[in-house]
């Protein structure tokens, strides 16, 4: 299992656009927004850098759960490649887990970096062990969610020249409702609304 976690990996590290986005992307945009904004007080001693923090979580997280892994699936169904192994006797479910594994390290990569970066320049504030724990438990809570979610995209949207145009409607509307662009406050009411009900 492990072997085939790698070679999955491996796989999606060699797509320079998939790791763009889903790594580098979200250190990019918290620094364009830090240098923008600067590091504000909000309040009780927290700064800017510890809301924004989430959002750029979700700014590495949204394109590889919307755009990578339905059209890696979606590849994989149009191009027979599942249909083929199955013939040569591979263990379906268990090179499918595999992949869904190797997604989840990459979301994870990307958190960690975000908070290496985050905590390194702009004094990210940390909770406690226990705290951090849960946010990690809530977050791949959240990234099963997505990719099933992408999942279902990919099967919805058989087309791969669709695929990604509606992937990246979906993230850039989930980017502004969020405030990845510009703050809260400035925000349209009705956005408001909807980034209150998400």
């Amino acid at each position: 299992m492990a072997r085939e976690i790698l070679l999955s990996l491996k796989a999606q590290l060699r797509v320079p656009i998939a790791v763009f986005f889903s790594i580098f992307f979200p250190i990019i945009m918290m620094i364009m927004m830090m240098t923008s904004y600067g590091n504000f007080s909000l309040r009780n001693g927290y700064h800017f850098i510890d809301k924004y923090f989430f959002i750029s979580t979700t700014i590495g997280i949204l394109p590889l759960t919307l755009i990578s892994f339905p059209i890696d699936i979606n590849n994989l169904l149009e191009t027979k490649h599942y249909l083929r192994l199955k013939y040569l006797n591979v263990d379906l479910k268990k090179l499918f887990l595999s992949n869904i594994i190797s997604y989840l390290i990459i979301v994870f990569i990307s958190v960690g970096i975000n908070l290496i970066v985050g905590k390194s320049i702009y004094n990210l504030r940390l909770p406690s062990i226990e705290y951090l724990c849960y946010f990690f438990i809530q977050l791949f809570y959240c990234a099963i969610v997505l990719l099933i979610f992408g999942l279902l995209l990919s099967l919805i949207v058989s087309d791969i020249k669709a695929l990604m145009p509606v992937g990246m409607t979906i993230m850039f509307i989930l980017f502004m409702v969020i405030g990845v662009f510009v703050q809260y406050s400035s925000l349209p009411k009705i956005i408001e609304t909807v980034k209150s009900f998400v």
